[in-house]
This record gives C-alpha cells, sequence and structure tokens, in this order.
C-alpha cells in the first residue's frame, strides 16, 4: 500500500511538473516580503525583437528594441517596459545632448493597440531618463540609448492583455536633436509574429505566481 502511494505520487509530481513548463514562465523574484507580508513578483524579460531584425539594425546603426516584464507588489501590479535604440550623427554630442537625449515623464503613456483594434493606455509611475552612450565610428557617431519605464496595471487592462494579442506599441516621450522619438512625441513598434503574444503571456504568469 505504501509503495503505491509512492507511486500515485510521483505521478502526480509529473503531470504538475510540464504544465508550469509549459506556460514558459520564468521569475526574476517570487516570493513573500517577511515584514509586510506581501506577495513581490517579478517575472523575467520577454524580447519582443527579432533576433535577425534587432542584429540588422544594430549594425546600421538604428537600433529599435522593446522587451517588457511585469511585477507586483502586493495588490498592485505593473509593467515594465525595456527599451534599447540608437541613431547617428556626424557631430560629435556634449553633455547637454546626452542628457537631455531621452526623456519619459511622470504620467506619460503607454498606448497598446490590440488585435481587435482597441486600445489600452498604461502610464508611467515616474520619469525616467535614458541612459546615453556615444561611440564613434568611421566618421560617424553612433548614439545609444536605453532605458527601463513602469506603467501601474489596472485590473480591467489586465483581464483585456490577457485575452488578446498586441499588435502596435506607443510609447509617449521626449528627446532632443536625436531622431529616438517621432515628430508626435512617441516610440512606435509595429509588433511581429515573435512579439504579439508576449503581453499575454507575462501578464498570465504574473497571475499565476
Amino acid at each position: 500500500m505504501k509503495r503505491l502511494v509512492l507511486i500515485t505520487a510521483a505521478i502526480s509530481l509529473l503531470s504538475t511538473g510540464p504544465t508550469v513548463n509549459a506556460a514558459g514562465c520564468k521569475y526574476k523574484q517570487n516570493e513573500t516580503d517577511l515584514f509586510t507580508k506581501e506577495k513581490l513578483v517579478r517575472t523575467d524579460w520577454f524580447d519582443m525583437t527579432s533576433w535577425i531584425s534587432g542584429s540588422f539594425n544594430a549594425a546600421i546603426g538604428n537600433r529599435h528594441e522593446i522587451s517588457i516584464a511585469a511585477s507586483g507588489e502586493g495588490r498592485h501590479n505593473f509593467v515594465l517596459v525595456n527599451i534599447k535604440l540608437s541613431d547617428t550623427t556626424q557631430y560629435p554630442p556634449d553633455e547637454e545632448d546626452m542628457y537631455h537625449a531621452l526623456l519619459v515623464p511622470k504620467g506619460a503613456a503607454l498606448s497598446i493597440t490590440l488585435a481587435d483594434e482597441s486600445e489600452i493606455e498604461l502610464h508611467a509611475v515616474k520619469e525616467v531618463r535614458g541612459t546615453t552612450r556615444a561611440k564613434y565610428d568611421q566618421g560617424t557617431f553612433v548614439i545609444s540609448t536605453k532605458f527601463s519605464s513602469q506603467y501601474r496595471l489596472g485590473a480591467d487592462a489586465a483581464e483585456a492583455l490577457t485575452s488578446q494579442d498586441v499588435i502596435y506599441i506607443r510609447i509617449a516621450a521626449n528627446s532632443r536633436r536625436y531622431e529616438f522619438v517621432s515628430n508626435q512625441g512617441t516610440i512606435d513598434f509595429k509588433v511581429n509574429k515573435k512579439g504579439n503574444g508576449a503581453f499575454k503571456q507575462t501578464i498570465s504568469c504574473l497571475q499565476q505566481a
């Protein structure tokens, strides 16, 4: 009888293991705070840019990459967006150029267009300034910037983002001199096949933690 119980338990473990793996959920953090007793969750980054596209754009000095994650602090949930951009110029940048190269203001919108063309809008929790570097390469300066911005995620938005694929992302930001931002003050991403299920998977992993 004891042997039968052990075999049954082993089968149970085998049947539950692949379910976790199949979900593709990976976490940077998944624990309970010892003092506040709040659940703290942070998913791993999900790269929405195809390897070929990212490598080609980086090679020509026009990097345009996005990855996302999700985090939870008790009852408060967030979407995290990591952006890498680059531009080229023939003029050497000064400190002011670099400092003002890119800024996401507090409250700036993250607009997400779903497969049915409805739109979800989230807002930046705090101001974020890009970390910007310059590299001289055969007569041209390659200006690269990167930043991670946090957006508050409500229950209604989470439900919508887990029910459909995403086809377009627009991030409101400010930039000086370099072409990191459009004339409308946005960074735009048309989501390809690799990334259109990223929000659905990432937020689902946050909810499952």
